[in-house]
């Protein structure tokens, strides 16, 4: 997407097909496995992982967590009731150590997201979450999946039939878990983008829009323009800004999207991993945008059971490269209908 008025530039899905066989393979398209005519992109909402926690870091700020506030993440958080959340480092056997808030950001560190996530509380991570659009329709002129925002109204709502207290009431561990793109959190790779977007052009969220303009038959008449109006502005002060700035760029530069940090062009970016529970692999993120102070730009790439999104830096690189080498000029185009004197 285009961060400086919300133009959607690519949606693409994979596994695809060949439009022309719509028609005449429809049923074996059908019964695919791999459903090549679900449009992942806007129909399937998932879990954003730890690119929520661009979220979670803003809500943490307005609820009064200083950016220098640190956080000695040893792998495990243990609540009062002994229940107990992990980092994916602990996973692999270690530990993030002592981290402030651009660090947490760079390195993905799930035990500083708790730990802030907790001191936030819901209301006020549910408030901001809102207001980047996660939860709610991005505007565009095409159907988009709403996802849903974590609250304990949703939980309530998922789990009203259930005689489990665990499953309908909210506890500490649900808000921690919501403060790292997880418990009942969903969104599509559009609203990603769309969020991606607000966060690198300094706070103003844009519809996601596929009208660029429309013109009469013979293209000699501007019949509407698309104004652009956003949905929301303001939404990040120049101290919020500066922080998520600071740490997605640290997040390229020595953390978690380092496969970037060679890029001729300065990147800002944050990965995730989403669990599902659906079995298999995690869940792939990754959304970034560039150039990282002036973004023309704004990725949002969501690989089903793609394990981590740090695997898909690459990927956003080529997506990058296609766009700032192939500026092609606009095509000529032969005129119908035109108009002519003698």
């Amino acid at each position: 997407m285009n961060p400086r008025n919300g133009e959607v530039l690519t949606v693409a899905n994979y596994p695809t097909y060949d439009p022309s066989d719509y028609i005449t393979k429809y049923d074996e398209l059908l019964a695919q496995d791999v459903t090549p005519l679900r449009n992942r992109a806007m129909d399937n909402a998932y879990p954003p992982g730890s690119t929520f926690k661009l979220i979670t870091t803003v809500a943490a700020m307005r609820a009064g967590v200083g950016d220098n506030y640190t956080v000695d993440g040893q792998g495990y958080y243990r609540f009062d009731d002994d229940t107990v959340l992990s980092c994916w480092i602990a996973k692999q056997g270690g530990v993030h150590g002592v981290l402030d808030m651009r660090g947490a950001i760079a390195q993905s560190c799930n035990i500083y997201f708790y730990t802030v996530g907790y001191m936030t509380g819901i209301t006020k991570i549910d408030e901001t979450a809102w207001s980047f659009g996660i939860g709610q329709d991005p505007g565009s002129e095409v159907f988009c999946n709403h996802g849903q925002m974590s609250s304990p109204d949703v939980k309530a709502e998922t789990y009203k039939y259930s005689d489990d207290p665990f499953a309908t009431g909210w506890f500490d561990a649900d808000t921690c878990t919501t403060a790292i793109g997880q418990s009942l959190t969903e969104g599509t790779p559009l609203q990603l983008c769309r969020y991606a977007c607000a966060m690198a052009n300094q706070g103003t969220l844009y519809n996601a829009t596929f009208l660029h303009r429309v013109v009469s038959s013979d293209f000699q008449t501007l019949v509407k323009g698309n104004d652009y109006t956003p949905a929301g502005t303001n939404l990040l002060s120049n101290y919020e800004y500066t922080v998520v700035y600071e740490g997605t760029r640290q997040c390229v530069e020595e953390g978690t999207a380092k496969a970037l940090a060679d890029y001729p062009i300065e990147v800002c970016a944050k990965t995730g991993t989403a669990s599902h529970g659906t079995g298999g692999s995690d869940h792939g993120v990754f959304i970034c945008w560039a150039p990282a102070q002036d973004p023309e730009i704004a990725i949002a790439i969501y690989v089903e059971h793609g394990a981590s999104g740090s695997n898909f830096a690459g990927l956003a690189a080529d997506i990058m490269d296609y766009y700032f080498s192939s500026q092609y000029p606009a095509q000529e185009i032969n005129v119908e209908n035109q108009m002519t004197e003698d």
